[in-house]
């Protein structure tokens, strides 16, 4: 009976569906890494313990995933892990944004697009978004699109809505139902309601007299909405400019 509960041990802990991840990052020493999903595909945060600058964990995706690996330093580190997968991570903390890793097609895509960019001098913003497109454009079928749409083109002040819808667009069914393409969807057609030009939309809020207002308050004239932190000494001082031109022009 011992031996047969061994064996039963022994076969659980070789879980076919597993994924191995383990790395060698220089400079690590002894510390502790964060794993966490970035959607409802991966739900979860593991810890990893770090020994002599090198780990070694086994996790239990469903599916394929996106997650972020988090070094001591704050970083953030995409990578992408399925079932069975054997997933290294190869770096140092001098250049914590240039992690190679590998074990999958989407993990090596990625490494390769920032091992390009890393090895532009000094790129201007728009260089490194021709770089973006270029990648997402002849990688419409990768989970590495969804991440490099995101980062480099998304994360902007005024982002391609045309663009970013046209390339989601693009992609096949399996990417299109992904929550991190419904989430970018969605925030696209937020940016298309408030860009420049376009008719705000409906608001209703109370004025610094505690009177309700509205868009139609101000229809046939300029409105100027100034965006303040009670926190910020400057934001602040601004606020106080505005209100006193405001009573001014009022009296």
């Amino acid at each position: 009976l011992p031996l047969l509960l061994l064996a039963a041990c022994g076969n659980k802990s070789q879980n076919p569906n597993a994924v191995s991840l383990s790395g060698d990052i220089k400079g690590l020493g002894n510390d502790t890494l964060y794993l966490f999903g970035t959607d409802q595909f991966y739900q979860r945060t593991d810890t990893i313990v770090v020994k002599d600058d090198q780990f070694k964990t086994t996790l239990l995706p469903d599916t394929m995933v996106m997650a972020m690996l988090q070094l001591p330093n704050g970083t953030e580190y995409p990578l992408f892990m399925d079932k069975g997968e054997k997933i290294k991570v190869k770096g140092s903390m001098a250049e914590p944004h240039s992690m190679e890793i590998t074990g999958n097609t989407p993990n090596e895509e990625l490494t390769a697009f920032r091992q390009e960019l890393k090895g532009m001098a000094q790129p201007s913003e728009s260089m490194v978004e021709e770089k973006a497109k270029s990648f997402i454009e002849s990688h419409t079928s990768s989970l590495s699109a969804i991440y490099v749409l995101e980062k480099y083109l998304a994360q902007k002040p005024r982002p391609d809505c045309d663009y970013i819808k046209g390339i989601i667009e693009q992609m096949p069914g399996e990417l299109k139902d992904r929550p991190a393409i419904s989430e970018l969807s969605s925030l696209m057609n937020k940016a298309e309601i408030t860009a420049e030009g376009k008719n705000i939309p409906f608001f209703s809020i109370p004025d610094g007299e505690g009177k309700n207002i509205t868009r139609s308050t101000f229809r046939n004239k300029y409105l100027l909405l100034h965006f303040w932190a009670s926190w910020d000494k400057k934001s602040r001082e601004a606020n106080a400019s505005l209100r006193r031109v405001y009573l001014q022009e009022k009296d």
